[in-house]
């Protein structure tokens, strides 16, 4: 019996075994003083819907009606219709292998201004194919072993933070996400880890990362064991997978990223700069600000650092992220900078910005800054305490 809120299904392996299962829920149903809307009950089927999905003995399949609203949708031409082409891709999710993969330029889309490119439309054509034959989520056998292969790659799919995780945790971030979306999965089955990193000696050191140390815990509740993996074969189409994920070679390959933060507070500043290299190698700086300082002033302060210190290290290309709106639209020339210390500090931007043969400003959401806004704050908090 499945239950969720106010929608049951009862459903029986056998048909024979079906009216005793109808008898043991109504006698529970009695018990608990419960009644059902008979207008809105169904007896005897071999299928039926249930929270949006087609379920029968076969397994779980997708909604036909949800399907068909995709493929008889055009090309979407406003920023309502690409929502509402997302809200039904996201009912469908389970049924889209690599779902992150075929649909995250209709994620990117909403934003900036609507930007439908012909590579959005490449993919709106292909998740239509892929959907005119939806696959089916049939049942597992109880008490079987499932086997998890665990593949990385550098991909879209690994954002601000994460994707300057190492490999191992990348890895282990890959078995959380895996045990939050397949939680039935885990709950009800061993799974076996296949793999050939040392993914649990790595978690099970006594010196992990807090957030190792935070996946460790979330997975105790599961029964995982880690098995070393002996064969190619069964790894063969994890890795295709991760192998092709990389086909198109990223255009900014050799530009520098620089992330940068300033916090205020009392009227003193701090300042944060990471630098991400082209060999991926993370450098932090922290410079606590010997006068007053505004909010904005200190978000200055973090970009003009920022640049100073990939000028001293001698990069010519460079990718400058802040998630300040203000001093991104000031840089990039779509706000005017109407007082006058604003204008010193976009003036002194501008100069150090013609030291490098390109740069690229962009304004990131707050999550994606949260690792360089502590180093902000820990040089802030320094100076408090001096």
């Amino acid at each position: 019996m499945e239950v969720y809120v106010d929608n049951m299904l009862v459903k029986s392996r056998k048909a024979e075994l079906h009216l005793d299962d109808l008898k043991e829920t109504f006698d529970t149903l009695r018990k608990y003083q419960m009644r059902l809307n008979l207008t809105k009950c169904v007896f005897g089927v071999s299928s039926s819907k249930f929270l949006g999905f087609m379920v029968s003995q076969r397994g779980i399949e997708a909604n036909p009606e949800k399907v068909k609203a995709i493929l008889d949708m055009t090309s979407p031409r406003s920023v309502k219709e690409v929502q509402r082409l997302t809200r039904r891709i996201a009912a469908l999710n389970k049924f889209v292998s690599r779902a992150i993969d075929k649909c995250l330029l209709f994620f990117k889309t909403l934003k900036h201004a609507l930007q439908w490119t012909d590579k959005c439309e490449e993919a709106f054509q292909a998740l239509k194919d892929y959907l005119s034959k939806p696959p089916l989520l049939s049942p597992s056998i109880e008490g079987e072993d499932l086997f998890l292969y665990l593949a990385v790659s550098q991909t879209a799919a690994f954002q601000g933070a994460e994707a300057r995780y190492p490999k191992i945790e990348k890895l282990a971030l890959a078995l959380i996400v895996a045990s939050r979306k397949l939680r039935p999965y885990f709950q009800a089955h061993t799974i076996l880890v296949m793999t050939d990193q040392p993914l649990q000696k790595a978690m099970g050191r006594p010196d992990a990362t807090g957030r190792m140390v935070q996946w460790v815990v979330e997975l105790s509740q599961f029964d995982v064991d880690y098995r070393p993996r002996t064969t190619i074969k069964a790894q063969a189409p994890v890795d295709f997978v991760a192998e092709f994920t990389m086909v198109d070679q990223d255009p900014e390959s050799d530009y520098w990223i620089v992330y940068t933060d300033g916090s205020s507070a009392f009227g003193m500043g701090g300042v944060g700069v990471i630098l991400l290299s082209l060999k991926k190698y993370i450098l932090k700086y922290k410079v606590q600000l010997q006068f007053p300082a505004t909010n904005n002033e200190a978000k200055y302060e973090a970009v003009l650092t920022g640049l100073r210190v990939a000028k001293a290290l001698g990069v010519r290309n460079l990718k400058l992220n802040s998630n300040l709106k203000l001093v991104t639209g000031q840089m990039n020339n779509k706000y005017e900078a109407k007082e006058d210390r604003m204008k010193r500090y976009l003036a002194l931007t501008s100069q150090l910005i013609s030291n490098f043969d390109d740069v690229k400003i962009t304004q990131v959401p707050w999550e994606e800054n949260l690792e360089v806004d502590e180093v902000a704050r820990l040089a802030l908090s320094e100076t408090n305490e001096q």
